[in-house]
């Protein structure tokens, strides 16, 4: 669960970040200097829940996405708000707390699955093959693959696995995942050394492809020609392709690369930091459960 709060007594915002995530590790408390930092966060999904200090002006909170809740605080337990808004109580036992959080926070579904919640797996996810295409060199898809394991088994997913077929045909790189599928939650699939004959049957069977590029102008070309050419080569319609397809970035160099001109892929983000790269995982994460 990711709290955000705008609250400028420093004071309760160190003691309750302390005693929450010193207590509970499925916890993350964020401080915004403004109601408007808050919500760029909260539009880039990376907050589960905002506590605005009921002193500070929320006239602009209607505009915060429905993803995120919103509550105000209070100085006494029982008090009203002066706003549309629910009001909480600032002064509270750590145990009091984390029952007001889960009661936000984990009325999303999405959101307790992309967050760790418990650990425990979600079963929309039991199975997926996330297919990783690479339109640079091969570490550049394949480094993201791993890294999203591991992002994955820090939430507390367990069985995992990464595969890099080196085989001649579609059939016999599936005939390698199959086993895998069956005995993992999730089965990261990366491909580097492809053509349109030997991606067929990956993309057609897996449950997310991500388009991985470096953003330089020949990995860009690749994987345009590879979209402009997956709904002819597999026989499904381009809105078929597009809503199972997303681009993600990896080693982007603002002197050497550029953002591909293509207006129609979902946007992941980029892995040039670990905020970036959490922020563009748990995207990842919520659209390989609507597989």
């Amino acid at each position: 669960m990711r709290i955000g709060i705008t609250d400028r007594d420093t004071e309760f915002f160190n003691r309750f970040g302390n005693a929450m995530t010193g207590r509970y590790k499925d916890v993350e408390i964020l401080s915004f200097p403004t109601l408007k930092a808050a919500k760029t966060a909260a539009d880039e999904s990376l907050l589960d829940l905002l506590l605005i200090d009921g002193k500070t002006c929320i006239n602009h909170s209607a505009s915060i996405p429905a993803s995120c809740k919103v509550a105000v605080l209070t100085d006494e337990k029982g008090a009203n708000s002066d706003y549309s808004l629910p009001a909480v109580c600032r002064y509270q036992s750590v145990e009091e707390w984390y029952t007001v959080l889960c009661g936000f926070c984990r009325q999303s579904e999405e959101a307790l699955a992309v967050r760790g919640g418990a650990g425990e797996l979600p079963q929309d996810l039991q199975g997926t093959v996330c297919l990783f295409i690479s339109g640079a060199d091969g570490d550049c898809a394949l480094s993201a693959a791993a890294a999203f394991c591991r992002f994955l088994s820090e939430k507390g997913l367990s069985r995992l696995a990464t595969l890099e077929p080196c085989f001649e045909s579609g059939e016999a790189i599936w005939r390698a995942a199959e086993p895998l599928i069956k005995r993992s939650e999730l089965v990261s699939l990366c491909l580097f050394d492809w053509n349109n004959d030997k991606v067929v049957i990956p993309v057609l069977n897996a449950g997310q492809v991500v388009l991985v590029t470096d953003g330089r102008k020949e990995s860009n070309e690749k994987i345009s020609k590879l979209l402009h050419d997956l709904p002819r080569i597999t026989g499904q319609t381009k809105a078929e392709i597009l809503e199972k397809t997303a681009l993600l970035y990896n080693g982007f160099s603002p002197q050497s690369g550029e953002l591909l001109k293509n207006d129609e892929v979902s946007k992941l983000g980029g892995l040039d930091c670990e905020r970036n790269k959490k922020a563009a995982f748990e995207k990842l994460v919520i659209r390989c459960m609507r597989k």
